[in-house]
């Protein structure tokens, strides 16, 4: 049986939505847990509020084509990143492996939502189109921010953790 674009394009916008929802877990883990670094925290704590729209808008996506958010497969992704969360916990540099994994996750958002950007286009789904973009750039924001700011925070952490001071969180 073949699939048609539109039959893709809703099995991507349920991914993407399950996506979000892990996002959501692990950034509000992360910012719960970075004590000594606020701009980082702070700057998580902004796409935490970004994730939450990113994943309404693509249940309204869904919607449109009368599909249903995808719960379970949200409520999985979210206990996968609750679990890496608390492995990331027990490492004694938890803050770079936190921006790290972001950094790494941020970019896997950004691709996904090229592809999406270019099934809504085929399917001629022209509201879709521009969600996608719109929270592709806001991805690629993000991606471009914890690149920026990798080298001083692990400068950061490196000068804490000589001085004897909290540098893991």
């Amino acid at each position: 049986m073949t699939t048609t674009t539109r039959e893709r394009l809703v099995k991507w916008l349920e991914h993407a939505y399950a996506m979000e929802k892990e996002a959501e877990t692990m950034l509000t883990v992360q910012v719960n847990r970075l004590t000594h670094y606020p701009v980082l925290s702070q700057r998580i704590h902004e796409h935490v509020t970004e994730t939450r729209q990113q994943a309404d808008a693509l249940a309204q996506c869904l919607e449109r084509h009368d599909a249903s958010r995808p719960v379970m497969m949200g409520a999985l992704a979210s206990t996968m990143a609750a679990v890496h969360a608390v492995e990331n916990a027990v490492m004694s540099d938890e803050v770079i492996k936190a921006v790290v994994t972001s950094y790494a996750f941020e970019n896997m958002e950004v691709a996904v939502y090229k592809a999406l950007v270019l099934a809504a286009r085929r399917a001629g789904d022209t509201e879709t189109v521009a969600v996608c973009t719109a929270i592709l750039e806001q991805e690629q924001a993000m991606a471009d921010w914890l690149l920026e700011h990798l080298e001083p925070t692990v400068q950061q952490f490196l000068e804490r953790e000589q001085a004897d001071a909290p540098a893991k969180r």
